[in-house]
Parts: C-alpha cells; structure tokens; sequence
C-alpha cells in the first residue's frame, strides 16, 4: 500500500539518521509533483494540478555493501 498525502504535506525521514551512519536521499517526481526538501530529512511534497506521485530512494552504504529502500508517496485531491 502507497501512503496518501491531499494536495500537499510533509514527509519525515528523522528517525533515519537514529537507526542508520552512512545513508543519503534522492528522489524523483511526476511533472505535476513538486518536492521541496525544507530541513534535514524532511521533505514537503505539493502537487498542481492534483494526481502524481513521488519517488523516494534511501541508499544505504554499509562495509562493502550498498542497499536501496524506495518509498512512493501519491499525492490526491
């Protein structure tokens, strides 16, 4: 299940750099999907006119290994 945000909102990623060292965020968006990052892990995601989604990419570096968690984020009227 893809998690809802109405028109605009905030997505958290804080607790991140509780549980990980070495982890940075990319992300890519619908053309009608605007992200805006507004602190450090904390992004506003905003849509005109409603309807997209947005994509969220969370490298992960370990000692010899990468992984990468995606999280998609639709934005509804």
């Amino acid at each position: 299940m893809v998690p809802r945000v109405r028109g605009e909102g905030l997505i958290d990623f804080t607790n991140l750099s509780l549980l990980l060292k070495n982890y940075e965020i990319e992300y890519q968006a619908d053309k009608n999907v605007y992200i805006e990052r507004i602190a450090d892990n904390i992004y506003k995601v905003r849509s005109s006119p409603p309807g997209g989604r947005a994509l969220f990419k969370i490298k992960v570096y370990g000692n010899f290994d990468e992984y990468i968690v995606e999280k998609a984020v639709d934005v509804v009227s």
